[in-house]
């Protein structure tokens, strides 16, 4: 269990690849491969957290005049849930399933990651020159990895995906500095609060494999870890949204259920700033009165 949270950063590179079961199966069915051919076997659990995914997603469709990008990512966010739940659900001899559950996410990653760094691109060139060498280098090590061990190319390019988003966030956390923004540190709370979701997910995901005695039948790993992977992206979109509005003179603002701690849960929403300069136009505008004259006319 230490040594799989101390090679973190390893896996995250994609200089290690692992293969996980789910404590739920293992227990309940009491089996020690991934996949069993028991009949009916099933992860309620981990199939219902599995929706969180969509609820975001919805969500996030349901905001309107954000990037293409936006709309793309929260349709896969909608379909993640959705193809997790059949993973998980159908669990004995559901490749399909399974392999529905595996496209949707290698999809969603590089997807994630191309927004966050294609908004990076427009703030200036040196950031964006920065976060292409760490891609880069981060996908010549996953490469050279791959072809020295022979493994399966899937975890690595995934794990590698999943470093660059962490890595993208520190130019995204200096340009908010570097620009004195208002909300900057609300930015860095939640970038900060979405990392360590992430960090947390991450290490009861590695729980879950070992699948310790504490853990049965009082806490599913795997369905937190669902969670909050969900969670921490969904924050780490919002914030490349408010960078992609910024720098379309468009205003936002913050949409949460908690007013005094905003950074931990919110959607960003574009206001229509347009409206609001012709509202006001119209009431400083100066009203011009006319006198009219009536003409009495006499008949004679």
């Amino acid at each position: 269990m230490l040594y799989k949270i101390l090679s973190l950063p390893l896996i995250l590179l994609g200089l290690i690849h692992e293969t996980h079961s789910f404590c739920e199966a293992k227990w309940t069915s009491n089996i020690s491969s991934e996949y069993s051919s028991s009949p009916g076997l099933s992860e309620p659990g981990n199939a219902v957290s599995s929706l969180i995914f969509t609820v975001f997603g919805i969500g996030g469709l349901c905001l309107r005049d954000h990037s293409d990008m936006w709309y793309i990512n929260m349709n896969l966010y909608t379909w993640m849930g959705i193809t997790s739940f059949l993973h998980h659900y159908f669990f004995y001899d559901s490749k399909w399933a399974m392999y529905s559950d595996v496209v949707t996410m290698q999809i969603l990653a590089p997807m994630a990651l191309y927004q966050i760094i294609s908004v990076i691109k427009e703030t200036y060139w040196g950031l964006y020159v920065f976060s292409g060498m760490i891609i880069a280098m981060l996908s010549l090590i996953s490469m050279t990895v791959m072809y020295l061990l022979g493994a399966g190319p899937r975890h690595e390019i995934l794990y590698s995906l999943v470093g660059c988003i962490v890595f993208s966030q520190i130019p995204t956390i200096m340009y908010f500095f570097r620009e004195k923004r208002e909300q900057k540190w609300d930015i860095f709370k939640a970038l900060l609060f979405a990392g360590g979701l992430f960090g947390t997910s991450v290490a009861l995901w590695y729980i879950d494999d070992e699948c310790p005695h504490w853990m049965r039948n009082i806490i599913n790993g795997h369905a937190l870890w669902h969670v909050g992977i969900a969670w921490s992206l969904f924050t780490t979109l919002n914030v490349s949204n408010i960078i992609s509005i910024t720098l379309r003179d468009k205003e936002y603002r913050w949409i949460t259920p908690f007013p005094s701690a905003k950074w931990v849960l919110f959607a960003i929403k574009v206001v229509k700033s347009d409206n609001l300069s012709e509202i006001k136009t119209l009431v400083h505008k100066p009203i011009i009165r006319k006198t009219y004259h009536r003409r009495a006319s006499s008949w004679t």
